[in-house]
């Protein structure tokens, strides 16, 4: 399943981007880490976000700064469904960039997009959103549809079936449990090891489960480390496990794929620009 291609899958992950918050390399940091991403490609994070595609709708899963270049790289025709995960800045501010979406109206109409998020995201969003206008297009509202989402709550898209799961972070944040084609894909970031019961039960099984892995050391409880990964996957038991919203207080790349290889665990470190299909 890593990254290979099979014509006959019916879906398609794209790891858009797999750092965290500051991306790495980090601006001003000369660390050994920031030091080899200059080096190595795949050791070079944008922010998180992932597009989960399917024979008829892409799903894409939170909407960073660099989202502009992320899906211009994939030839993104659509997007028919927005996933934000919680309000921290990089999770949600790309959303600004809708705005440019196809002005010249290349395929004869105005997209909208449907943005959905968990309470505590829609209520920021709905205070921040005139302040927003006053910097931005009136097309921002125009094309953004808002929506609120419940966990455990699910939605249907087309014959894509969403299910937000709660998750153990320092904001209200929500994964995402997808059934499509059969698949399951569990997109679990960001969190720490304390997940609620219910999500652990409704992602046990997945063909794949993204985890947050922002540390090599376990540094706070409300993002995962090398170790705090190894016991999520112990308790889901996915088919595979990629990682995702990866810092520069993580390995460099190729260490952190060579650390779990020597594991023996279907775990990998995703970089930008991986395609998966399933």
């Amino acid at each position: 399943m890593h990254g290979k291609h099979d014509l006959e899958s019916a879906i398609s992950l794209v790891f858009l981007g797999t750092g965290a918050a500051e991306g790495v390399p980090v601006l001003g940091c000369s660390c050994s880490n920031c030091q080899a991403a200059k080096k190595s490609p795949r050791s070079r994070r944008q922010r998180a976000s992932l597009l989960v595609q399917t024979d008829r709708l892409n799903v894409l899963i939170d909407v960073p700064l660099e989202i502009r270049e992320q899906l211009s790289r994939q030839d993104t025709p659509k997007i028919d469904v927005i996933l934000i995960t919680h309000w921290h800045i990089e999770h949600w501010i790309g959303l600004v960039e809708l705005q440019h979406w196809d002005r010249e109206l290349t395929t004869g109409r105005r997209e909208t997009f449907e943005v959905f998020m968990n309470k505590n995201a829609y209520n920021e969003f709905e205070t921040i959103l005139d302040p927003l206008l006053r910097t931005c297009s009136p097309l921002l509202k125009e094309v953004i549809r808002a929506k609120k989402i419940e966990e455990y709550k699910p939605f249907v898209r087309d014959t894509v079936k969403i299910i937000p799961v709660g998750l153990y972070h320092e904001m209200p944040s929500t994964g995402y449990v997808i059934n499509a084609e059969g698949k399951k894909i569990s997109y679990l970031l960001d969190t720490g090891e304390d997940i609620p019961q219910e999500t652990l039960r409704l992602a046990q099984g997945s063909d794949v489960v993204v985890l947050d892995c922002n540390f090599e050391k376990r540094l706070s409880e409300y993002h995962l480390s090398t170790m705090g990964v190894r016991k999520l996957v112990d308790k889901i038991e996915p088919k595979m496990t990629y990682l995702s919203h990866i810092s520069h207080r993580n390995l460099p790349h190729e260490e952190l794929e060579d650390f779990f290889i020597k594991s023996g665990a279907n775990i990998m470190p995703a970089y930008d620009g991986l395609r998966v299909q399933i």
